[in-house]
């Protein structure tokens, strides 16, 4: 299993990994919007009263609730739900990861401290690979996504997201399938000469 290991590191020609502080930030904005809204529909609804009928059921279970302790405990749930939401994408977003291999492309994506998906990509599946920097936080933080459609895919295509320098990497990429695919054919007439010469004898 080690020399497997190391024998896949000898083969790694490029390696990236998204900006973690970037996408962090963004994913801090999405969750407290999220929140906001939550928050905002909540203090609506119990301005209008809609949580005295749940009040009185709950009081007639012996249940002493009021509305002053649901005003108190709803925002503190959703504060500790954002915390945590906002904790374990940051956990996640460092064990992601885009490997170039000799053959072909992996992306890890992990959930916490478990990998949780390993997608393998061969050279000879990508049909095309473009820069995308459309969405407002490529726009607000300078980044960019590496779009790669590819066969064999789930839809079709991958995202390398949250990606510095987008244009860059995309040439690097498309450099290193080139020169693999140059290598395989220069490979594939060598071995036909070589081969064509042993019949001869």
């Amino acid at each position: 299993m080690e020399n497997s290991d190391n024998l896949r590191m000898e083969n790694i020609l490029y390696e990236l990994t998204p900006n973690i502080k970037k996408a962090f930030m963004f994913s801090i904005g999405k969750v407290l919007v999220v929140a906001g809204i939550f928050l905002g529909g909540f203090y609506y609804l119990s301005s209008m009263g809609i949580f005295d009928i749940f009040i009185e059921l709950l009081n007639e279970m012996e249940l002493d609730v009021t509305q002053n302790f649901i005003n108190i405990s709803f925002p503190v749930g959703v504060s500790f739900v954002a915390l945590v939401a906002i904790g374990l994408n940051y956990m996640s977003l460092h064990k992601v990861r885009y490997v170039c291999y000799v053959d072909h492309i992996s992306i890890y994506r992990n959930f916490m401290i478990f990998q949780v998906s390993e997608t393998n990509i061969p050279y000879w599946n990508i049909k095309g690979i473009e820069t995308d920097n459309a969405g407002m936080e490529n726009k607000l933080f300078n980044t960019g996504a590496i779009r790669i459609e590819a066969s064999g895919t789930k839809k079709g295509f991958v995202k390398l997201e949250y990606i510095d320098y987008p244009e860059q990497v995309e040439l690097k990429i498309q450099e290193i399938i080139r020169n693999f695919k140059a290598n395989y054919y220069a490979d594939y007439i060598k071995k036909q000469r070589i081969k064509s010469i042993a019949e001869q004898y």
